[in-house]
């Protein structure tokens, strides 16, 4: 089998990603940092690797989301291991740690937080990493999910409880000052899965328009929180109007729903009595 060069097959990526995506890809398959791929691009790549570049070009072709090639993403510069048991993370989500973390930041106190729908992990431990003092419930339906959560919170050594359950199935009898969820809000008619088929399907799609989950988290709230304890919850951005009545219905207080970073409908929260 003959070789290529590091420079050609940055070539062939570039097809499909980025120029800086390309060169994380190659740093990847070959093990080496980012400047030891510039310095070295014009170099032939060592034939027993030569078969990984190829599968990397087949997946590539078949849509594979780059961070399943690489195993990994970001979320608020943080590094995060990903599989296709879990959703890539994504900006709309930064939108709703922010929201926690500033209310987070207003509050000297230890509080109790549950991450319900946990994925990957990103909300549990970004929360913990910046305010180690509270104590961080996580709980996902997925056992490959919690797999994956518990891995980056080996890696950050993020210390925090990770529970096997149905929303609120892992958490009976407890309670808490902050529930937080990022649960499936797409309808399963919704034409944009089509551009998400390669992301577990369980952790995007909800039937009743998207909203059941929503429903499921919003409804048993007041069971699990403290009083005065904050529900926050992201959603679809053509579903704030319904989140705030199911708030309302629901016994919470003091509701309001939050832009993300393109001014529509992403967050709603509320207080219980």
């Amino acid at each position: 089998m003959s070789s290529k060069t590091y420079h050609a097959w940055l070539l062939r990526f570039r097809e499909y990603i980025s120029y800086r995506e390309s060169i994380w890809l190659l740093a990847h398959i070959t093990g080496n940092d980012h400047a030891d791929i510039i310095t070295n691009i014009d170099k032939n790549v060592p034939d027993d690797i030569v078969p990984n570049f190829e599968l990397a070009i087949s997946k590539l072709t078949e849509g594979t989301p780059l961070p399943y090639i690489l195993g990994s993403s970001y979320f608020m510069n943080r590094k995060f291991f990903v599989s296709t048991d879990v959703m890539i993370p994504r900006p709309d989500t930064e939108c709703l740690v922010s929201k926690i973390l500033e209310l987070l930041g207003s509050d000297t106190k230890e509080k109790r937080i549950l991450d319900l729908g946990t994925g990957s992990g990103i909300i549990a431990i970004t929360i913990k990493k910046n305010f180690p003092q509270h104590i961080v419930w996580a709980t996902d339906y997925s056992p490959g999910a919690l797999l994956i959560a518990r891995k980056n919170s080996a890696f950050h050594e993020a210390d925090i409880n990770l529970s096997h359950g149905n929303w609120y199935e892992a958490v009976v009898g407890e309670k808490f000052d902050y529930i937080i969820s990022n649960p499936p809000y797409i309808s399963p008619h919704d034409s944009h899965l089509i551009d998400l088929s390669h992301e577990p399907k369980s952790a995007l799609v909800s039937h009743d328009e998207g909203f059941q989950d929503l429903e499921k988290i919003i409804s048993g709230a007041n069971n699990y929180l403290y009083p005065e304890g904050q529900l926050i919850v992201e959603h679809g951005w053509q579903q704030g109007f319904r989140c705030q009545y199911a708030f309302h219905e629901n016994g919470l207080t003091m509701v309001s729903t939050l832009k993300d970073y393109l001014f529509r409908d992403r967050i709603t929260t509320g207080k219980s009595k």
